[in-house]
Formats: structure tokens, sequence, C-alpha cells
């Protein structure tokens, strides 16, 4: 039964943050609700990242590149399988009226063209611009998670608010990861996330 149990609320502020102030807005919110619970209000400086969060971070780059070459592989034998097909129609279908014309090429003469230092663009890829922001997710996914198993490692069940899910065409194994990361260790963890169109108000 539930009826005797004692809800803690955690709450994360950042840097910029005014956690007294935070506190004390809460309190007052969950007095209208008529909820009982003790608030927390803890912070968390994102500057401050372990080395540890880079060592996590760079294991599950690994494990994305992987899988992406594992899909690509997969890609690539299905494209062939398509390719040779076609080459096959292809070859066995008679083709009339066609003309074909000797391709045009191009030649540039290296001594008479200089580079132009405006269009030097580095060869950056996209995971690498990723990293900063990949960082900076695992860095609060894992802060989370040692402070829910340093403060509520005893507790019968864990609430956590659920992240957003990844927009449509970003990794969703980034998003599984940094979820697997935020409740490692932890024993019961119910992971919610309002729609948005909740009626529970403090005027209901």
């Amino acid at each position: 039964t539930w009826k005797n149990t004692t809800v803690r609320l955690f709450t994360f502020a950042q840097t910029d943050e005014n956690p007294i102030l935070m506190k004390k807005d809460l309190e007052r919110f969950l007095y209208h609700l008529r909820i009982e619970a003790q608030v927390n209000v803890m912070e968390i400086d994102s500057t401050e990242i372990e080395p540890y969060v880079y060592q996590r971070t760079m294991k599950m780059e690994e494990r994305v590149k992987m899988l992406k070459e594992m899909r690509k592989n997969e890609k690539i034998t299905d494209i062939q399988a398509t390719m040779d097909e076609a080459v096959l129609e292809r070859k066995y279908s008679r083709v009339d009226g066609m003309g074909f014309k000797k391709p045009s090429t191009t030649t540039i003469d290296p001594s008479t063209t200089t580079p132009s230092p405006e269009r030097i663009i580095p060869n950056i890829s996209d995971e690498q611009q990723q990293i900063p922001y990949t960082v900076a997710r695992m860095h609060t996914a894992l802060k989370l998670n040692q402070y829910m198993r340093e403060r509520s490692s005893n507790a019968q069940l864990l609430v956590v608010n659920l992240p957003g899910p990844p927009e449509v065409g970003q990794n969703d194994t980034y998003y599984m990861e940094f979820i697997e990361a935020l409740t490692e260790g932890l024993p019961r963890v119910l992971l919610v996330r309002g729609s948005g169109s909740e009626v529970v108000t403090i005027y209901s």
C-alpha cells in the first residue's frame, strides 16, 4: 500500500537559475494541488565535466559508428542486388534509337588558379560537430543518475521525467544511450512525460 508513502520531489537548477526561488515556487504549487512532498532543488554545473563522462561518450560514439557501418553494409547489399537485376534486364532488352555521345571533359590548369582563403572549409563531419552537445547531454544524464543513486537508492519507486524523444532525422541510438545512463543501477523507475494538455491544475 502507498497510503503512508513519503513523497520527495527532486528538481535540478542550472547555474543561471535561483534554486531558493525555484523551491518556493514548487512548494507553493504543490500546496495548491494539496500534495504533501519534500522539495529538494539540486544544482548542476554543466562546465564541470568529469573524465569518465568523455569515456562514456566515446564508447557510445563507437557503438553508434559500428551500427551505422552495419546498416550501410546492409544497404550496399540491397543496392547491389537491385543493380544486378537492372543489368540483367538491360542486357536482354532491345534498345533502339539511342545515341551515345562522348562525355565532355573540362581541365583546369593549376598554375592559373589560386585558392581563395574565404572558400577554404575544414572537413568536419557531422559526428565531430555533435560531440560537444553529446558530451553535455551525457554529463547531465550521468549526474542525475548519481544524485538519484545517492539520495533515493532505498526508494520503492522512482518517477523520472522522460526526456523528449529525438526529432525526425536524428539518431535515436543516442536517445536510448541517454535513457540507459539516466536509469542505470536504479531498481524501479517509472519514466513519465506530459502531453502538454494535462487536466490536473491548481484550479481543478
